[in-house]
């Protein structure tokens, strides 16, 4: 039996079998995914509302281990180097729109900010009472009779002692 697509000396449309390897590179594995400028532009704007690594893949349909290769192939160190400088500059950019609205008159972030930049509280004084205004009526434990307390100790005592098979002459 002869191949009749092969030549003389095993040679097939004029390429030997390693020629051919060489010639047309083997692709293993899924084809390559990248990570062009406008998915880049999204995955920053995503950091900067501090969307994790697996929210980030989901959304640009790839692994959060092929995103960090990604980012690396464009000089940050990983996901993390990348996550902790465009996560500080959302929290810029929300500093700024709060402190605009601020200036703008709105109350409540004017009163958030005192809080958080001034040290400001707010401070609320409650008085409780008694019955007819009068003061809250308590005992301590210290307070309680000497003798109650040493025949409640005492009962106790020799309950246990009964649980427990021994007699009071044991004790």
């Amino acid at each position: 039996m002869t191949d009749v697509s092969r030549g003389a000396g095993g040679v097939r449309g004029g390429l030997t079998a390693k020629r051919r390897r060489a010639a047309t590179p083997a692709k293993p594995g899924r084809p390559r995914i990248e990570l062009d400028d406008k998915s880049f532009a999204q995955l920053v704007s995503m950091a900067r509302i501090h969307c994790t690594a697996e929210e980030c893949s989901s959304v640009l349909g790839v692994s959060p281990d092929t995103l960090d290769r990604r980012l690396k192939e464009r000089g940050y160190t990983g996901w993390d180097d990348f996550y902790v400088k465009h996560t500080a500059e959302g929290r810029a950019a929300l500093r700024r729109m709060q402190w605009k609205s601020a200036e703008q008159g709105n109350v409540g972030s004017q009163i958030w900010l005192g809080k958080q930049l001034l040290g400001q509280r707010d401070f609320s004084r409650q008085e409780l009472s008694g019955p007819n205004g009068g003061p809250i009526e308590h005992k301590d434990v210290v307070e309680r009779d000497a003798e109650e307390f040493t025949s409640r100790v005492i009962r106790l005592a020799l309950a246990v002692a009964q649980d427990s098979g021994t007699s009071e002459a044991d004790a």
